[in-house]
């Protein structure tokens, strides 16, 4: 059921949509940094959007490179800021916020079992500061993010010591971490987020089942992998595709709703990885369609993130040389 009202975000909805229009690096501009190879116009272009590189540049070509992720990072934290500061504390920023609180949280279990310090991974974008998390985790708070922290510290340290493989962590941590979007999207009565991680989900599960069969694993090691939602795709669904060939796995894919991403026979790995992702994008351009509500706001958020990974591909194709075609295929609209 709603538990919101459109207008209470048409104001949010009017300052996001003036900041896009000033600040969103397009895919054509894009294209002409890429062209361009020339780290100078990169940064010319990126300094127009607000995107500030040139101290980076000071320490040569590595500088970039190494100070891109920061300087990227910031700038997402940066719109996580401005929604924060036009309509304060929010479901919707929270559970979008989390999934950095997951992802420190992996570094946190990693950096443990490995005896390294944690710094160097962590990235200051979730809902919980980097010394509450630390903090809690260390002293396994059963309190952080509803207990979450501790009891995923405690298996993923347990599988990973007992089987030797520190994928385990990942793989307890992803599981958590959707059960707990998952959850908080129910409760939240935002319909178009549940909407957006289901497929999430779906899809996610849909690449573990075709790595898994690539890899030649048993359906006990996909069903073990895969995340604990199911939406158009039934958990009996893949069971029963499991041991059919991929072809048919992809025909039956193609009479349900994620259909564009699997109409061409026999594709790419890669291929479906980049059509998911674009439809995961069309679903983040039809929450920026409606004219005011808290769609605008995740579609700004989910905007951001992509624009920043295309940036990202971008300046490191400029940086290092690559090809400019075969770069341009990599951006996703």
């Amino acid at each position: 059921m709603r538990k919101y009202k459109d207008t209470d975000y048409l104001h949010v909805s009017v300052r996001l949509r003036a900041v896009a229009h000033k600040t969103s690096v397009d895919y054509d501009s894009l294209v002409k940094i890429i062209d361009s190879r020339s780290v100078d116009t990169a940064i010319k272009i990126l300094e127009e959007k607000g995107i500030f590189l040139s101290s980076a540049v000071s320490d040569g070509i590595e500088g970039v490179l190494g100070r891109l992720d920061g300087i990227l990072t910031e700038e997402l934290n940066k719109a996580y800021k401005l929604v924060t500061s036009i309509i304060g504390s929010s479901a919707l920023v929270s559970l979008l916020k989390v999934r950095y609180d997951f992802q420190n949280l992996k570094a946190l279990i990693k950096a443990e079992m490995l005896g390294v310090s944690p710094d160097f991974m962590l990235v200051d974008s979730g809902n919980i500061s980097l010394k509450a998390l630390k903090d809690g985790f260390r002293e396994r708070d059963k309190k952080l993010l509803d207990g979450t922290v501790a009891s995923v510290a405690e298996a993923a340290l347990k599988e990973a010591s007992e089987t030797g493989d520190p994928q385990r962590i990942d793989l307890i941590a992803d599981k958590a971490c959707f059960d707990y979007i998952m959850k908080g999207c129910k409760t939240s009565g935002f319909d178009f987020l549940s909407e957006y991680f289901s497929a999430k989900a779906d899809l996610t599960n849909v690449m573990i089942f075709i790595r898994c069969r690539k890899m030649g694993k048993e359906l006990a090691f996909f069903e073990d992998a895969a995340l604990p939602y199911f939406g158009v795709i039934s958990l009996n669904k893949f069971k029963d595709y499991y041991n059919r060939s991929l072809e048919e796995f992809y025909e039956m894919l193609s009479n349900t709703s994620y259909r564009n991403i699997f109409s061409e026979e026999e594709p790419s790995v890669k291929e479906i990885e980049w059509k998911i992702t674009d439809y995961l994008n069309e679903l983040v351009r039809k929450m920026n369609s409606v004219s005011f509500g808290p769609q605008v706001v995740v579609g700004f958020l989910l905007g951001k993130e992509n624009e920043i990974s295309n940036i990202r591909i971008a300046l490191s194709s400029v940086v290092s040389g690559l090809d400019p075609e075969k770069t341009k295929e990599k951006l996703r609209a």
